[in-house]
Order: structure tokens, then sequence, then C-alpha cells
């Protein structure tokens, strides 16, 4: 979120439109990441209806796991549980950052891809070769 072309807050968006203020520079509270106080009730107000598994979804995406998501309890529970799922999980994680960031990046049974500017353009198509949908654009 930037007003008059400074960033002073962060949305959580899902893949359907629905959105909230995850942070923002006015924001009081205890949980902080640098200048932005973050809201953890607008956060799982959209965020967590959004990490359950539907009939007939066929990948979950999480875009991004970052040190803001990670304050909350109920998102790393709810992570939890779409690890365990039996549906297909895209996940962006911080390539930095210890605590539940680390957990996921340390997890076995995940492909780890690092992006950079070398190799963004073409992990689109990386990426459904391995969900094994070559035939699907996006």
């Amino acid at each position: 979120m930037r007003q008059g072309g400074i960033r002073v807050g962060f949305e959580v968006v899902t893949l359907d439109g629905q959105a909230a203020l995850l942070s923002h520079v006015n924001f009081p509270g205890p949980f902080r990441v640098g200048k932005y106080g973050v809201n953890l009730e607008n956060f799982h107000g959209v965020a967590l209806p959004a990490l359950e598994v539907a009939p007939g979804v066929e990948l979950m995406v999480v875009d991004e796991v970052g040190k803001m998501e990670c304050f909350s309890p109920p998102f790393i529970a709810a992570m939890e549980r779409l690890w365990a799922a039996p549906v297909p999980l895209l996940v962006t994680v911080g390539q930095k950052g210890g605590g539940y960031m680390a957990a996921l990046r340390a997890k076995p049974d995940k492909t780890l891809i690092i992006v950079s500017p070398a190799n963004r353009d073409g992990l689109p198509e990386e990426i459904l070769g391995l969900l094994g949908k070559q035939d699907t654009a996006i």
C-alpha cells in the first residue's frame, strides 16, 4: 500500500479478491516489523478462511510467508494443516528470517526454488512443469 509514492503498509489479498490491511505505519500494538504495526485481526479475517482446502481445489498457493504472518499462531497451524493436506502446495517464503520461516525452508518434503532476477521469468513454466501442468497458461 502506497500513499504519495511512499510505502505505508501491506495488504493481505486472497486469490478471489478479498483484502484487508495487514500492516500500516500508523498501526499501534505489540506486533511490529520495522516501522509497520501488524493487525492480526485483519489478517485472520481474510487469510485463515483462504487457507482451508475445499472440494475441487487442485492447488493451494500462499504468497508469501514473511515475518508479519509468522506473528500468528493460527496462521502457522493452518500452514501445517496445508502441508499435510493431500493437495499440492506452492509457498513463497523469505530467503532470510528465523522461526517458522526457517522451519518451512528446512522441511524435507519440498522442492526449493530460489528466485533471482536471472531465473524469475522462466519460473512460471518451471513450476507448472513440477506440478504436472505443462499445458496450463498462467
